[in-house]
């Protein structure tokens, strides 16, 4: 009975995050999203006061870490949709739901290593007072985070 319990709980939060996630997608796909984030990004370019060549490589570097998230999505989807059809199931704790989930956290750990490996290119390329400014950029700010992120 508790078992019964504890996988319709889990089914449901997943069902929940689904859409919670689904809605979130659908917000960032509004057309001023890509004003918004050029702007974003110009800014960013502006304050660091990035040479040309830096700027190019932080859109070379920015481009490559967006490829590489829809990437990710298209690797792991299947392996969601998965999930949620065993737990839907309702045939209790199995082996197969935790392949599953170990995959998943491997595909996001290893999607986490390339951006974290970009990032610190993009870091590299700068001198001093451009990684003291940028630390100071996105410390707190969840938008300039997510810069590298797609």
């Amino acid at each position: 009975m508790n078992q019964k319990i504890f996988s319709l709980a889990l089914a449901a939060s997943l069902l929940l995050n689904g859409f919670f996630i689904g809605g979130y997608w659908v917000a960032r796909k509004n057309a001023s999203r890509l004003a918004t984030k050029t702007r974003r990004i110009e800014a960013v370019a502006h304050r660091l006061n990035l040479t040309p060549a830096q700027q190019a490589l932080f859109r070379k570097l920015r481009n490559r870490a967006r490829q590489m998230r829809k990437d990710h999505r298209i690797q792991t989807k299947g392996m969601q949709q998965a999930l949620i059809r065993q737990l839907a199931a309702d045939t209790g704790p199995s082996a197969a739901t935790d392949k599953l989930i170990d995959r998943l956290t491997v595909q996001q750990a290893q999607y986490l290593k390339e951006v974290s490996a970009i990032i610190r290119q993009f870091f590299a390329a700068l001198d001093d007072p451009q990684r003291k400014q940028f630390r100071k950029l996105i410390t707190g700010n969840k938008q300039l985070q997510a810069l590298f992120s797609g």
